[in-house]
């Protein structure tokens, strides 16, 4: 059971974000309820509470890796407490600067818009399928019966990109910016839904086979709320829990019996009760808040701070090790985890939210100084929105920001998460920018 200390933090987590939820909902605004705070606090509180509470309240104990976590999460929630606090001080401290002008796509053809997705979808697509070897390339579009490209000779590849091969996969991303723009087009025009939903399947059916579940989220989020946004309505709260209950119950199915870069492994759901996978069992997010709790818990007694470890490798990240044999690597997170879990076979796979990097960096005045900055964007982002929320292509924009929340917190790899950045989010931000044009913000509005 939680103790009095355990509970106190857990209700002032609760009641950042009820409060955010009720200052949102008392707008009359109709995406009031899409802020990117309110996002974000769903996240924490499904990673961060929801999760490692239902393993506690059904075992009893904390127990993952070879390691009972029970003593790290009161450190673990107290850090989530801080971050999230001080994410909505940073939100609060940027406003609305008065301008006589903004820039604008009110005025781009909803079909040039498809195309541009068609154009992405296909571009990402045939990027990362040019990397496997021709023998596996159609086995990629079924995740039951797909053959694992990496272990393909590297001769035998479509096309060779060498040291480049990375991009090339990450390439693969591209699809959901593709789809969100072509489906948020379609909707408009009323036309051109054919080849949306043979987008839609190959991009799933390519994400499943790598078995990679932030893909599938963050696009299937894009889609809906992008079709809520095009009737300008609300979702009833009793379908956001059907929804969500129905999106935990497939995610959890497809961690329970996914095989990276092989698909779909079925004879593995016999390891998993009906009930464990509607309560999310597959999905393995507890782990990754217990391994964040024990960072910081550990450090810096046990994990000494790495600095600015993780800001060196997110600058010399995109440069090819074969260019670079010297560039650093993860091995601060990796070495982190061998030092809690006491070899190398424990830590392998573990993964823990981005508070625990920033946790790593230098203690409290890191992550005060992370969330400060997360805040700030946030809150320009939403300000951004705000101004142009009628948009189609700002409305992509948006979502695909928000979505990509989840990788934001999850992941505490700050290098990773912002490569996945620059090929699934920021290609929809710089077509924006390319087809905006100046306007007058008084006829704009009007």
């Amino acid at each position: 059971m939680l103790n009095p200390s355990e509970i106190f933090v857990i209700i002032l987590i609760l009641s950042l974000f009820l409060e955010d939820f009720a200052s949102s909902a008392r707008l009359k605004n109709w995406f009031a309820l899409y802020s990117p705070t309110l996002i974000l606090g769903f996240l924490i509180l499904y990673y961060t509470v929801l999760g490692p509470l239902q393993n506690i309240l059904l075992t009893g104990e904390a127990f993952a890796n070879g390691v009972d976590h029970r003593q790290y999460l009161l450190s673990g929630w107290i850090a989530v407490l801080v971050y999230y606090l001080f994410v909505r001080v940073g939100y609060a401290m940027s406003g609305l600067k008065s301008k006589s002008y903004i820039y604008s796509t009110a005025s781009v053809p909803y079909s040039y818009i498809y195309k541009v997705g068609i154009y992405l979808f296909f571009t990402g697509t045939l990027l990362y399928l040019s990397t496997l070897s021709a023998n596996s390339v159609f086995s990629q579009f079924n995740p039951f019966d797909a053959v694992d490209a990496s272990s393909s000779d590297s001769s035998d590849v479509v096309f060779q990109s060498g040291s480049f091969r990375n991009y090339f996969l990450y390439s693969l991303n591209l699809a959901i910016p593709g789809v969100v723009l072509m489906f948020s087009s379609a909707l408009r025009q009323k036309k051109g839904y054919l080849l949306v939903l043979i987008s839609f399947i190959v991009s799933i059916a390519l994400f499943l086979t790598e078995g990679f579940r932030y893909r599938i989220a963050i696009l299937m989020v894009s889609l809906l709320v992008i079709w809520l946004f095009s009737i300008k309505k609300k979702l009833p709260i009793f379908l956001i829990a059907l929804f969500i209950s129905l999106f935990i119950f497939v995610s959890s199915l497809i961690g329970a019996i996914r095989i990276y870069g092989s698909g779909l492994d079925l004879s593995k759901v016999e390891d998993f009760s009906a009930a464990e996978l509607a309560s999310g069992k597959g999905l393995g997010e507890d782990k990754v808040f217990f391994a964040t709790a024990a960072i910081v818990n550990q450090t810096p007694s046990i994990v000494p701070y790495v600095g600015i470890s993780p800001i060196l490798n997110l600058i010399l990240f995109p440069i090819p090790r074969s260019l670079l044999p010297e560039k650093p690597d993860a091995s601060y997170a990796k070495d982190t985890l061998e030092k809690i879990y006491g070899n190398a076979a424990y830590a392998q796979g573990v993964a823990f939210l981005n508070i625990g990097e920033y946790f790593l960096m230098a203690g409290w005045f890191s992550l005060v100084t992370c969330a400060l900055i997360t805040g700030f964007f946030l809150k320009k982002l939403w300000l951004w929105f705000c101004v142009r929320s009628d948009e189609p292509l700002a409305q992509c924009v948006y979502l695909i920001h928000c979505a990509f929340l989840l990788m934001l917190l999850s992941r505490g790899y700050i290098s990773q998460v912002a490569m996945l950045y620059v090929f699934t989010v920021l290609p929809s931000l710089l077509i924006y920018n390319k087809l905006a044009k100046r306007v007058n913000f008084i006829d704009y509005k009007h």
